[in-house]
């Protein structure tokens, strides 16, 4: 089978008149699944970075972590260590040198993944009792 011929042929259907302010006003239109651009995108002001801890006492004994770690598994289950991670991380600090002061913070954040009040109270006060302890010097790392 030969295919028909190209040249002198011609097409089928109308061809669209150029009208160059058609084309330049479809141009100019979004395209449905385009998202507006927020006219401001926020910018935090200070950048959380990791700091170096001057002294062995500034930092969480690695056994509250371990503390906290378990008891929000018996709280929430056994994605509660990711969590811990997670959220650490989110708090632009590390596991190994979390400090003292942020753990009432950690405790905060992390208590609001677990659903039960009365597990969540639970949590709250023996971390609180953790955070008393190590603040006043009871335990080393």
């Amino acid at each position: 089978m030969k295919p028909p011929a190209v040249s002198g042929a011609k097409p089928s259907f109308p061809a669209p008149a150029l009208n160059p302010k058609a084309i330049a006003k479809e141009e100019a239109k979004p395209p449905e699944s385009a998202r507006p651009i927020p006219k401001e995108i926020p910018i935090p002001k200070e950048v959380p970075v990791p700091k170096a801890r001057d002294t062995a006492k500034a930092v969480v004994p690695s056994r509250s972590l371990d503390l906290m770690m378990a008891a929000l598994t018996e709280a929430m289950g056994p994605m509660a260590p990711l969590i811990v991670r997670e959220q650490i991380d989110a708090m632009g600090e590390l596991l190994q040198s979390f400090p003292k002061q942020r753990l009432g913070q950690l405790v905060e954040v992390t208590s609001r993944e677990i659903l039960s009040e009365g597990l969540k109270a639970r949590y709250r006060n023996l971390m609180s009792e953790e955070i008393r302890a190590i603040h006043v010097g009871k335990e080393e790392p």
